[in-house]
């Protein structure tokens, strides 16, 4: 077992990392909750595997539960979904007393942490992440939203959980695609915070049976991930650089219409084609975008768009939470394991991404 604490401003908590955590939810819902009412919040993908034991451990553990399930996927992320699940929260009598808990990925987490965080002006909520995407990432730092059609996470808020409990058991069920989604994001802390973990992702990547590893990969994320949101909690300096790749990602995603591509694939095309035109301008040491390429291949995640989509990609761009008045702010590294902020001028945004350091003139250093 592992536990480690987010000591954020708005509010501490732990997060625990166990083999079988879920077993025994009850024991550590009991630490952090002293109420009785519990509304777990889950998809059809989830409640077939984990909802039954866990209504169970908590029955047994005398709390009154109630289980709401969406359709499982990106799409419910929406403010139809939201409504409806207010709705469901009003017709189940909840009050600012009782506990909301997120059980699942990081559509799960994203979601009913923003109703958490507006339902009667804000309800306790526990994160319990069955991804490793949302294990690594989305369930840890308070951030909660859900789309528009016309762009990712447009209405959110950061509202920090009570507590993350993450059963690393959960990623044995798996497919290999949701998992190699979150290896996406678990390659992206390697390459801005600690290239040692490169290697060990490469170690990984040869004997994936290896949950030693694994696991020692999940609490190092966990570490970095804590440790930039005490920083920086509301996404205003530091905690920006965690947004590698995700500026083109979450406009790649938007322009298949969230369907073609998941969330850790749209990531990982958005590290390497970013990487790789910081290379081309001097700005990132030469090698890193093929080492990224090459981790990604690893684990079977895609690295490249043709050109003509990538047009499609820049007009979606403009739409990101990212834009600051007329500029884009691409997270770039100087070189792997340490990123830097670098604006780009909306005017300069196709020059930049689709080359042409001679016509690009001021925003080169």
């Amino acid at each position: 077992m592992e536990r480690l604490q987010v000591n954020a401003k708005s509010r501490s908590y732990e997060i625990v990392i166990d083999f079988g955590l879920l077993m025994h939810i009850a024991a550590y819902i009991k630490e952090i909750y002293a109420g009785q009412r519990i509304f777990i919040i889950t998809d059809t993908n989830v409640e077939k595997l984990y909802a039954e034991k866990i209504v169970e451990s908590l029955l047994a553990a005398g709390y009154e539960v109630e289980v709401h399930v969406v359709a499982a996927g990106e799409q419910s992320k929406s403010l139809l979904t939201l409504e409806q699940l207010y709705y469901a929260m009003y017709t189940a009598k909840l009050t600012r007393s009782d506990l909301i808990m997120a059980l699942g990925g990081g559509v799960i987490g994203d979601l009913a942490g923003y109703a958490a965080a507006t339902y009667l002006r804000g309800m306790l909520f526990v994160q319990i992440p069955t991804t490793l995407l949302a294990q690594i990432d989305s369930s840890i730092g308070g951030k909660v939203a859900v789309n528009l059609s016309v762009g990712k996470n447009l209405v959110g808020n950061f509202y920090q959980p009570i507590a993350v409990l993450s059963d690393t058991a959960c990623l044995q069920s798996l497919p290999e695609r949701v998992f190699n989604d979150g290896m996406g994001e678990l390659i992206k802390y390697g390459c801005i915070w600690d290239a040692k973990m490169l290697d060990q992702i490469e170690d990984f990547a040869q004997d994936r049976t290896n949950m030693k590893i694994l696991q020692l990969l999940i609490k190092r994320c966990c570490e970095i991930k804590a440790e930039i949101v005490v920083q920086d909690e509301l996404d205003k300096g530091i905690r920006m650089l965690l947004n590698f790749g995700h500026t083109l990602g979450h406009a790649i995603e938007k322009t298949f219409n969230y369907e073609t591509y998941t969330h850790g694939e749209a990531i990982a095309i958005g590290m390497c084609m970013i990487t790789q035109i910081s290379e081309a301008y001097g700005l990132t040491e030469v090698g890193a975008a093929s080492r990224i390429e090459k981790l990604c291949r690893c684990f079977n995640l895609p690295s490249s768009l043709q050109k003509k989509i990538l047009l499609t990609v820049i007009s979606n761009i403009q739409g990101d939470k990212k834009t600051l008045g007329n500029n884009v702010n691409f997270v770039l590294l100087e070189q792997l394991g340490k990123a830097i902020l670098y604006p780009v001028a909306l005017d300069d945004l196709e020059i930049f991404l689709l080359g042409g350091a001679e016509k690009l003139g001021k925003n080169k250093h």
